[in-house]
């Protein structure tokens, strides 16, 4: 069974996330890039930052700042409607809906809720590939990261992971869809003969992707400007002056 997801009807849902999709849509691309400049003010990696700390633990600061974004996007994300109101990381509808003539706005509007809402289900199953490779990354080049852009650490992950994280949200997005075969979802697609739910699950992950991506650079950035709110004497040590 579909879980409610907080909805009284499949006809509020539709109303809702139309209304709020076409009152918030627009905002929400200007939301990230503001969101990023400010965050990214006077973040260009200083020689301050660098010399903080011996070159030795150079690389454990990249670790430590990259798991710090990670646990603190995920941990957003994963709230009741954490993409759908992150103005970085809202998961875009898949192409495969898109473009389906057949499909109003509204409905449009509808599944790009519900999917928001399924990605939460997703990432947390699938986090644990974005946490395993970040202890043991290999960094060679530690000024590049840490003297970069105020996203540097986070673009060399996602480089590091390439389609990994794609790879493991598909076959749970699959398995979510399985799961809960009386969704507004499921029986779009059960409506087009030309999609499958393998398909849209797939779609679904790489839309997903990308916004897990958002909105760890969005923390790292957070992190480098302020890093006492991690706690972590290494980052506060590291960026604290940055």
């Amino acid at each position: 069974m579909m879980r409610s997801w907080g909805m009284q009807s499949k006809g509020t849902a539709v109303c809702g996330a139309a209304k709020r999709l076409n009152r918030r849509g627009v905002l929400v691309g200007a939301a990230a890039v503001a969101a990023l400049s400010v965050l990214g003010g006077g973040l260009l990696g200083s020689q301050s930052a660098r010399a903080a700390v011996g070159p030795d633990q150079q690389a454990d600061v990249v670790r430590h700042l990259l798991a710090a974004a990670a646990r603190e996007a995920i941990a957003i994300l994963t709230k009741s409607e954490g993409f759908w109101n992150s103005s970085v990381a809202r998961v875009g509808l898949p192409a495969i809906f898109k473009s389906q003539p057949s499909l109003s706005e509204t409905q449009k509007s509808a599944l790009m809720y519900e999917q928001n809402r399924l990605a939460e289900e997703a990432v947390r199953e699938a986090a644990p590939r974005a946490h395993a490779p970040i202890a043991k990354l290999e960094v060679p080049d530690t000024d590049e990261i840490l003297g970069g852009s105020f996203t540097a650490a986070t673009s060399y992950l996602r480089a590091q992971i390439g389609m990994g994280l794609i790879e493991a949200m598909t076959p749970i997005l699959l398995e979510i869809l399985k799961k809960h075969d009386d969704s507004y979802t499921v029986k779009v697609v059960n409506s087009l003969p030309e999609v499958t739910v393998a398909q849209a699950a797939a779609a679904m992950a790489v839309e997903a992707d990308n916004a897990i991506w958002y909105e760890v650079g969005v923390q790292e950035a957070s992190l480098r400007r302020d890093p006492e709110p991690s706690g972590d004497p290494l980052l506060i040590s590291a960026f604290g002056d940055a």
